[in-house]
């Protein structure tokens, strides 16, 4: 049987413990894949601490792609994910390096996304402090692309219409067909706009049954206080607020004839009620 090559695609900043708790669930849940060669391509976005080293240490096939310190995720993976194609993947399994894989995941999410339709497979996280929900698959509310509620976890397959990018398999075909991570948001939103991209090109999403890690969840983002001037400046900033231009990027792309108004009514209601 030729062997699966699965390119697992991180990007990672000054979180050297958290990485390597990552790289560690990783390194164990890929000994349940005995005929999958599994290669780690990793953005190191600009990090001061010992991350890359201890990364080196904990996973022996790992690539480092050096990063500038302000890619933030979408630019940080599209750059990973460019590094991983030249070595010509079946699969991409895209991980953030906050989860723990459950050992046991991967052969069930590489089922899932290598079906007789392939599809990109998704695996749902729990918050380890409370067990719920944290991060998954997710389903448009309306028609509105940036509301969207978490799918539920079941005891089988579910089909979304987009994703967080915290566990991802995607098939190398239908990555061909979607095409690269967009990285030209801020920080936010690529994932969502691969998952709708994928979507409309015909692609099915499916989230696995049960969870495939832990994940916490991000804090809420924090009531913008001050004046005009600073909360537009804090609006800005690429992880804790909600850039313009990626508002604007998303939208003109998936809300139809109406993202002007969407786009709008964002940015004034982020800066007038925080």
């Amino acid at each position: 049987m030729n062997q699966v090559r699965v390119a697992v695609l991180m990007t990672v900043h000054n979180r050297s413990a958290m990485t390597q708790r990552c790289l560690r669930s990783l390194r164990a849940a890929v000994h349940h894949l005995p005929t999958s060669q599994v290669r780690v391509f990793m953005t190191d976005d600009g990090c001061t601490d010992d991350t890359i080293i201890r990364a080196r240490a904990t996973y022996e096939d790992l690539l480092v792609i050096p990063g500038s310190g302000s890619l933030y995720w979408a630019a940080g993976m599209a750059k990973t994910e460019q590094a991983a194609v030249a070595w010509d993947p079946d699969l991409f399994l895209w991980i953030n390096d906050d989860v723990v894989l459950d050992e046991h995941c991967l052969p069930r999410l590489f089922e899932i996304a290598c079906s007789p339709v392939p599809g990109i497979a998704i695996g749902a996280t729990c918050d380890p402090d409370d067990g719920n929900l944290s991060y998954g698959a997710v389903r448009l509310r309306d028609r509105h692309p940036q509301r969207v509620r978490l799918l539920p976890t079941s005891h089988d397959v579910q089909l979304a219409d987009t994703f967080h990018g915290n566990v991802v398999v995607i098939p190398r075909a239908i990555r061909d067909t979607v095409g690269a991570i967009d990285g030209h948001f801020a920080h936010a939103y690529a994932d969502f706009d691969y998952g709708l991209r994928a979507t409309g090109a015909g692609v099915q999403i499916r989230q696995a049954p049960g969870f495939a890690g832990t994940c916490r969840r991000n804090a809420p983002r924090a009531a913008m206080t001050g004046g005009l001037r600073t909360r537009w400046r804090n609006s800005q900033d690429p992880v804790t607020g909600l850039p313009w231009r990626s508002q604007v990027r998303f939208l003109r792309r998936h809300a139809g004839w109406e993202w002007p108004l969407y786009a709008g009514w964002s940015i004034v209601h982020r800066l007038w009620r925080g």
